[in-house]
């Protein structure tokens, strides 16, 4: 959630102020071109990975103002522990002081027992404060989550309540997260190429109840716990087509022990082949979701190189001569 609640901040103090610049993690927005354009009154909205925040122990320093969205596993292909890769995230806000102040999350228990080491101010966001007359725009209650923060983080800093709503209302998402690409015959096509974890790839799967989900998952290892991932496909999906990767094996192994064996359509080392076959299957009302839960690398460059091949071949497809729905 981190690229979501970062954008939608920046939306909101872009609505507020003049002189606010988003950079960081973040697809073609490097940090250090902003050397030769940010002021010294101006604001700088980072988001930043745990390696970069590496960097920020090094130097003892934190934000003036950060947010802890959520812990979930991730990188353990790099980090020899989860608590190596929590160190790295914890100068974040380590190294604050004075009226520096970081916002947790209150509703997952292990990121609001770390409010207890932040050296300065704290806060805390929660789902239930969003206001319920707020449209919400994203899908899933995870994006509630990255809206709650960025709502949270905003008005912590004083900005203007209908400032905050109207973003908010405006926002429809970022490119490769949950991306809604469109309908054809009644079959929907939504691009989450950026879920990397199985916890990525579970949440996406909660965010359609009541639809049927044909997923297209697989890629490379990241020495993630697979099995939750695969219990959630084979319990919520119709269909499901593998991408090949060193992590597809193992997760073609637990669907099949968690039941889903008459749900794999197949192993594909050709996306395009992947989407084809889903189409044989899919009906309208179905959602058609890239949504891999491990990493890219392999098939494509990085996971957004992923999902810009995905966004081409549905192009393709609503582009297509119409069709009569299954």
């Amino acid at each position: 959630g981190k690229t979501t609640s970062t954008v939608l901040v920046h939306r909101i103090l872009s609505r507020a102020q003049p002189g606010v610049f988003l950079a960081g993690n973040l697809m073609g927005l490097a940090t250090l071109p902003l050397l030769e354009k940010v002021r010294e009154d101006d604001t700088v909205v980072l988001e930043l990975s745990s390696w970069q925040l590496q960097g920020f122990h090094e130097s003892r320093l934190s934000p003036n103002v950060s947010l802890f969205t959520n812990i979930y596993p991730d990188h353990l292909n790099r980090y020899a522990s989860m608590l190596d890769y929590l160190e790295d995230k914890k100068a974040i806000y380590r190294y604050q002081r004075g009226n520096d102040f970081c916002i947790f999350n209150a509703d997952q228990i292990e990121t609001a027992r770390l409010a207890q080491e932040a050296p300065a101010g704290k806060g805390f966001f929660r789902t239930a404060d969003i206001p319920v007359e707020w449209k919400i725009n994203l899908p899933g209650r995870h994006n509630r989550e990255n809206v709650a923060a960025a709502i949270r983080l905003t008005r912590e800093i004083g900005i203007d309540e209908h400032l905050i709503r109207a973003a908010v209302e405006s926002f429809t998402g970022v490119e490769h997260r949950l991306q809604w690409l469109g309908e054809r015959g009644g079959i929907a096509f939504v691009n989450d190429a950026t879920s990397t974890t199985p916890d990525a790839g579970r949440a996406a799967l909660r965010s359609f109840e009541g639809r049927r989900v044909l997923l297209i998952a697989g890629g490379s290892d990241k020495n993630l716990d697979l099995r939750p991932f695969a219990r959630s496909a084979a319990a919520r999906c119709g269909k499901i087509a593998l991408l090949e990767g060193d992590a597809t094996g193992s997760l073609h192994q637990e669907i099949v022990a968690h039941g889903g064996d008459d749900k794999i359509v197949g192993r594909f080392d050709d996306l395009k082949r992947a989407v084809d076959k889903l189409m044989e299957e899919a009906a309208s009302g179905d959602v058609i979701l890239l949504s891999p839960g491990c990493a890219s690398f392999g098939m494509f460059r990085n996971e957004y190189h992923r999902g810009e091949s995905f966004i081409s071949i549905v192009e393709e497809i609503l582009a297509g001569p119409s069709i009569a729905s299954p």
